[in-house]
């Protein structure tokens, strides 16, 4: 048995989400699901506009732990790492400028960002989670 299935099957941890507001341990509601999508059009316009993005990773940061155990939790890392990774990406490409290849990292990392918000998108549309060995 999965630990989340121990989760789902107890009814103290039931009885207290209830209490709290939440549901019940590997559940996903209609808040949960729109907060990752208003965090996936956040990254998206954080391609114009980059404090949409910072907001985006903020937020899955702060929402990942009430969606632990369901298929949402795998968007909120996917949009974490996807944040991290591309900022990691643009500073070493901003660094190496200087030598054409800066111009190439930063390119690179700009159609795999592309890539990962639309993927995961794609995944979250279909309510898959955003790896697919999960």
């Amino acid at each position: 048995m999965e630990p989340n299935e121990l989760a789902i099957n107890n009814p103290i941890i039931e009885s207290q989400a209830a209490q709290m507001g939440r549901a019940p341990a590997g559940t996903v509601d209609d808040k949960d699901k729109n907060l990752v999508l208003i965090e996936y059009i956040l990254m998206a316009v954080g391609f114009f506009i980059v404090l949409t993005a910072i907001a985006s990773v903020i937020m899955a940061h702060i929402k990942r732990s009430d969606v632990a155990g369901t298929w949402l939790e795998s968007h909120h890392r996917w949009l974490i790492r996807t944040f991290w990774y591309g900022l990691l990406g643009y500073v070493v490409g901003a660094v190496t400028t200087l030598i054409f290849v800066g111009w190439l990292i930063i390119l690179a990392t700009f159609i795999w960002t592309v890539y990962r918000v639309i993927k995961g998108f794609l995944a979250f549309n279909d309510q898959k989670p955003a790896y697919p060995d999960m």
